[in-house]
């Protein structure tokens, strides 16, 4: 075992958190990592984000997160803030839309956690000011990305639309985002991911994700993407 990867397994209070984070905001491969044949099949198309498509996929952050999320006028709003937005304006984002050319999905990543963080500090701001209870998550979960970007300064969120799912379209988008994270020269990206969703974890090893550190209420995944791996 390297010593980074023994930094991540030592660094509980951060992986707590983002263990907390996995289990409220559901992220991706629960629905779209089976297959669901008895759906009708909807054409579907993959394009990188266009801003005049902003609220839908906010509506799909919202759609595909916590029930607190869609109640609670504050908790959604740090949701959007937090998984949506900040990556439309400071990350990598790709979209999937429908026949009608609406945004039904996405996949949103940081290419780099550390860059990340030094070109988002006003709008980050504007998250952790939302209140003492949402900084705590917000810092947390960003510490714990700082603490694997030596091998995994990449990490990701993808969300699809409940009737969208089980036709390939989650498989679909990750590989036009790790294609295009490779084409850049990332060496790893990672993710969190909640130990209940079975069919989530399922779907990340399927994709290539290796378990990198286990914590109460969930997982930390990485893959490596350096050429040869």
């Amino acid at each position: 075992m390297d010593v980074r990867t023994k930094r991540i397994l030592g660094t509980a209070s951060a992986l707590a958190g983002l263990a907390a984070v996995a289990a409220v905001h559901v992220m991706a491969g629960l629905q779209y990592a089976k297959d669901s044949n008895s759906k009708k099949t909807k054409k579907t198309t993959i394009k990188p984000y266009s801003p005049e498509h902003r609220s839908e996929l906010e509506d799909v952050c919202i759609a595909s997160a916590s029930l607190r999320a869609r109640e609670d006028k504050l908790h959604g709003e740090f949701t959007k803030m937090m998984y949506c937005d900040l990556y439309l304006d400071h990350g990598v984002a790709y979209m999937l839309e429908n026949e009608e050319g609406k945004a039904v999905g996405y996949i949103l990543a940081a290419e780099d956690i550390e860059t990340f963080l030094k070109e988002s500090v006003e709008d980050r701001k504007a998250i952790t000011d939302l209140s003492k209870e949402h900084c705590i998550r917000a810092e947390t979960e960003w510490n714990a990305y700082l603490a694997a970007s030596e091998k995994y300064p990449a990490h990701l969120h993808i969300d699809i639309l409940e009737e969208y799912t089980g036709r390939g379209n989650g498989t679909a988008l990750m590989n036009t985002l790790l294609a295009r994270l490779r084409e850049d020269g990332v060496r790893g990206v990672i993710l969190g991911v909640s130990s209940a969703n079975e069919r989530a974890i399922s779907f990340y090893k399927k994709m290539g994700f290796e378990e990198l550190a286990q914590f109460d209420g969930g997982y930390m995944m990485g893959m490596q993407l350096e050429k040869g791996e």
